[in-house]
């Protein structure tokens, strides 16, 4: 009787189940711009295309005006912050857009991405690392000097896997982070012009400083964890291949973001920003670090995007 129960029970479920997803599938082929599900709730917001409300055509005139409001254009920089209609622009002026190529480093979002990147990394390493949360109840700043003092040689005895991918992914995804918040990274398209070289030579060095941190700073795996403590687990390895094998890869998601993703996404938004998790992986982790969609892409990439 219990069984005979269960399975009615399921039936029906399933039955509901059925309706709900033939409703999802009908309305999807009503409405051809409508994400395919499973998909819908996770790009509802992505559209940077709101939806307008249909107005019954005798009261069109009342609400909608028929000719089209003056378009309102900003000055250049260095001029008063008003705004200015078209028609008081002096004739023979260039039209001018702006331009982030030349902008600062947003300091103050750069450091609280990579703080939050930092805690995420440490929560994951007091999860699941053994030994970990045992040296936490030593002395703080004695086992830190001495762990960072036994710094020396190349092999730390660590798996392949760890030290030429863990490690790469996350010299990557440090270097987004950092091209997040640098303007000339997120205007510079990937070619051979050298301004896209240079803004990659910064990503690299900031690359190269956050793993410094990382291994050997206030809050690191010497201090927390205590990584070096026994001589031989602290090595020039990870401070060479993290940075330098991480740049590749970002020059790598780089070239699949202008080559693949976005040529998905001019005809099929929803799969073009599917595709972005699986070959852009990096990216996307540094874009949730600064409390972004994981698939946005860069200026140069996709202008018309949502932040």
């Amino acid at each position: 009787m219990v069984l005979r129960r269960a399975w009615m029970l399921t039936g029906r479920v399933g039955l509901g189940a059925l309706l709900v997803l033939s409703g999802a599938r009908t309305a999807a082929a009503q409405d051809p711009a409508s994400p395919p599900p499973p998909f819908g709730l996770l790009y509802e917001a992505d559209s940077s295309v709101p939806a307008r409300p249909e107005v019954p055509r005798a009261f069109r005139g009342l609400f909608i005006p028929q000719s089209p409001l003056p378009t309102l254009t900003l000055p250049k920089a260095g001029h008063s912050t008003s705004f200015v209609l078209p028609d008081q622009i002096p004739s023979g002026a260039p039209a001018t857009t702006p331009s982030l190529e030349k902008g600062p480093i947003a300091w103050r979002s750069l450091v609280r991405d990579s703080i939050v990147l930092l805690l995420a990394q440490h929560t994951v390493r007091l999860t699941f690392e053994d030994g970990t949360r045992e040296s936490l109840a030593g002395p703080f700043f004695e086992e830190w000097f001495a762990s960072a003092g036994t710094l020396c040689c190349w092999n730390d005895r660590d798996r392949k896997t760890t030290n030429y991918l863990w490690h790469p992914l996350l010299g990557s995804t440090t270097s987004f982070v950092f091209a997040n918040n640098h303007p000339a990274s997120q205007e510079t398209p990937i070619g051979s012009n050298p301004r896209y070289w240079k803004a990659k030579g910064a990503q690299a060095v900031y690359s190269f400083i956050y793993e410094i941190n990382f291994e050997l700073g206030p809050l690191s795996e010497a201090s927390i964890g205590n990584v070096g403590l026994q001589p031989g687990q602290m090595t020039y390895c990870d401070f060479v291949v993290t940075p330098g094998i991480g740049l590749l890869i970002s020059i790598a998601e780089d070239a699949a973001r202008l080559h693949i993703i976005d040529r998905v996404k001019r005809s099929h938004l929803y799969w073009g920003n599917t595709l972005t998790l699986l070959l852009n992986p990096t990216r996307s982790v540094a874009n949730m670090m600064g409390g972004k969609r994981p698939w946005r892409g860069p200026a140069w990439s996709d202008p018309g995007r949502t932040r």
